[in-house]
């Protein structure tokens, strides 16, 4: 940190400016992600672990926001700890194409240099994020499960989970120091579930700036062919009685026999996060440290290796039964029946 940065900090900014030719990077960014006209609980749990790195790093906490018929979710950002709200509303960001998003997202931070951007894990998120670090030149961290500041160098240190979970590690990896000229912007993916919510404070005070949406500056290349019927358990997965738990080795040719199975024995689906990142199953299906903790009467785990993230997530199920063709997985160490098979095999026999 050189003397003017000091001096920032300190309060006493009369004297000090940016040069000429660069703009300072600056500012703490989450982009908010919105479902079913709301926003989502991760984008809540950001906002409120944003404004705690705001609070140790001497920063201002901005949220980028994009969709149709937002509403008052602007006014939602500041009350969740925002101090610029900048929303992005018009029709042709209500579907799923990647293109006018990231022309948004880009133009903005493109202007405003953020020194930290934080994205919530998902759909959305895990295909936005490396296309802005590659536009940006910025590091990024996926899968991120805690944050905290490294107060020596102004930078945000962040753990996230190595091989399915099986241990973390944390980094910080910085082309140059945060929060000014020379930086390099911290661009973070984050898993549902990893910070707390907090509560929205109605009273705070920020600043909602509409952001103007040109569709016509962008070529799209992806279309929306139509929806997908999709119906909602009526009980939610950490109250489930009864689960058919999918993981990686259980194939994806064997994927459909195992929904078949859970929907003919009343059962919920879910998995381990190799299951979601496959695309079999949703994030709010997963079990594990990240995920749900669940208490099922019957686990029947299919190809589920059984890492730790796993194990915990489901170690109050009252009678597992896990088909997995490894002797050696670890799901077999806490499993009350153990299979050694392929589980297509078995699944072909139920």
């Amino acid at each position: 940190m050189d003397l003017d940065h000091l001096m920032m900090m300190l309060g006493d900014t009369g004297e000090v400016t940016a040069p000429d030719t660069v703009q300072s990077y600056r500012d703490i960014w989450v982009i908010g992600q919105v479902a079913n006209g709301d926003l989502t609980a991760c984008t809540a749990q950001l906002l409120g672990k944003a404004r705690e790195l705001a609070s140790d790093l001497g920063a201002y906490v901005r949220a980028g926001l994009f969709g149709h018929d937002l509403g008052d979710l602007g006014k939602q950002l500041i009350a969740l700890g925002a101090d610029v709200a900048h929303v992005a509303d018009c029709p042709d960001l209500a579907d799923l194409s990647l293109e006018l998003p990231l022309h948004v997202l880009g133009t903005l931070l493109e202007e405003f240099k953020p020194a930290v951007i934080l994205m919530p894990s998902g759909v959305i998120g895990d295909q936005l994020a490396p296309r802005l670090a590659q536009r940006f030149n910025a590091t990024l961290t996926t899968q991120v499960v805690a944050l905290r500041p490294d107060l020596s160098s102004r930078a945000v240190m962040a753990d996230y989970a190595v091989y399915n979970g099986e241990f973390y590690e944390s980094r910080s990896i910085l082309a140059g120091p945060t929060f000014g000229p020379d930086s390099a912007t911290q661009m973070f993916s984050v898993l549902p579930g990893a910070f707390r919510t907090p509560d929205p404070d109605r009273y705070r005070t920020g600043t909602v700036e509409p952001v103007a949406v040109d569709p016509s500056a962008v070529t799209g290349r992806v279309g929306v062919v139509g929806p997908t019927p999709y119906q909602r358990p009526l009980v939610a997965i950490s109250r489930a009685q009864r689960i058919v738990a999918l993981g990686f080795d259980l194939g994806e040719e064997n994927v459909s026999a195992a929904r078949a199975l859970a929907e003919r024995w009343g059962a919920h689906l879910a998995g381990d996060r190799t299951a979601a990142s496959a695309g079999w199953i949703d994030y709010n299906q997963v079990v594990g440290v990240t995920g749900y903790d669940v208490a099922p009467d019957v686990y029947l785990a299919l190809g589920v290796r059984g890492n730790t993230e796993h194990n915990v997530g489901m170690e109050r199920a009252r009678f597992v039964i896990a088909i997995h063709p490894d002797p050696n997985a670890s799901i077999f160490e806490v499993a009350d029946w153990c299979i050694v098979a392929e589980p297509g095999q078995i699944l072909a026999r139920l």
